[in-house]
């Protein structure tokens, strides 16, 4: 990493890096280096989050319009077990696409079926390998962006205060009220009642 900031300076460039979340540990070696060091994190899709789950499914409908062979709503209609197989990642599910329709091509189709896609996708294990890896990364992503106070107190400021508790927002409920016990509130007065 030293050879590459050196080369940056004397050329007057910047390197652009790009890689998986081993990356990451190159990135606050000294302090030079982090100082010229920005992280842009491409993230997976999250199939649990309705925002990710829609650009999946917009994602599977371009690349199976695009592909080789027909597939007549196979992908759209599969999302679950595709999602499964590819972790969210785009660039596994590109690849994993490539190698079914070629499967398919070398069958002599070209309509591409559920078992393409099943007799080329990553083993189990692979997927399991992957997922720890990028769980680990994403942590570690998330971790970085959560030493605020930890900062704070190594440069001897005081904490930042909770936002919300000096906008009087997540002060404590009242104590329910026993079954038959009324709200407090004004009984109506007048006449006509």
């Amino acid at each position: 990493m030293d050879t590459i900031k050196s080369l940056a300076s004397l050329a007057g460039v910047q390197f652009i890096l790009v890689g998986t979340y081993e990356l990451l540990t190159l990135l606050n070696q000294n302090g030079q280096l982090a100082r010229r060091s920005r992280c842009i994190h491409f993230r997976r899709y999250h199939f649990e989050k309705p925002a990710d789950r829609q650009t999946f499914l917009n994602v599977l409908g371009m690349f199976q319009s695009r592909l080789p062979v027909q597939a007549y709503g196979l992908l759209v209609e599969n999302v679950e077990y595709i999602y499964e197989h590819c972790l969210g990642l785009v660039g596994v599910l590109k690849d994993w696409l490539k190698l079914a329709c070629e499967h398919a091509t070398r069958a002599g189709r070209t309509l591409l079926k559920l078992q393409d896609l099943q007799e080329t996708a990553l083993s189990n294990g692979s997927l399991l390998q992957m997922l720890q890896e990028i769980l680990e990364g994403e942590g570690r992503i998330e971790g970085s962006m959560l030493h605020g106070d930890k900062l704070r107190e190594k440069l001897g400021l005081q904490k930042a205060e909770n936002p919300t508790a000096a906008l009087g927002v997540g002060k404590a409920a009242p104590p329910p009220r026993g079954v038959g016990e009324r709200k407090p509130n004004r009984d109506p007065i007048g006449v006509g009642l």
